[in-house]
């Protein structure tokens, strides 16, 4: 069962979701929890404290998404540094034989 988060006055409330809805606040239950949560709503600490969980949890997993997101741009850009680092080395060492030639042809 899908159920729609309410959070504007400091306190979860939930409502079926509707099917096509698409929203940050939308969480999937199991249709057993649904029911107990109706069955009990007077046990409203039970239900406060799962849905505060619910919530962290899935912004924690956001975040971690993110933080993924950034490593793997963070590798991007480390590899494309160790790139120019091997292209600057091969073209100081070209340049290094190219002048100690020169040299040498001057020489002799």
């Amino acid at each position: 069962m899908k159920i729609r988060l309410n959070y504007n006055d400091g306190r979860y409330y939930c409502l079926p979701a509707l099917e096509d809805a698409v929203c940050e606040t939308i969480l999937e239950i199991e249709d057993q929890v649904w029911k107990a949560y109706l069955r009990h709503l007077e046990q409203d600490k039970v239900f406060q404290s799962l849905f505060t969980r619910m919530e962290s949890f899935r912004f924690l997993a956001k975040e971690r998404d993110e933080l993924i997101e950034e490593t793997i741009e963070l590798e991007k850009g480390i590899n494309s540094l160790k790139e120019q680092i091997e292209h600057q080395c091969k073209f100081k060492k070209e340049l290094l034989q190219n002048t100690l030639e020169l040299e040498n042809e001057a020489r002799g």
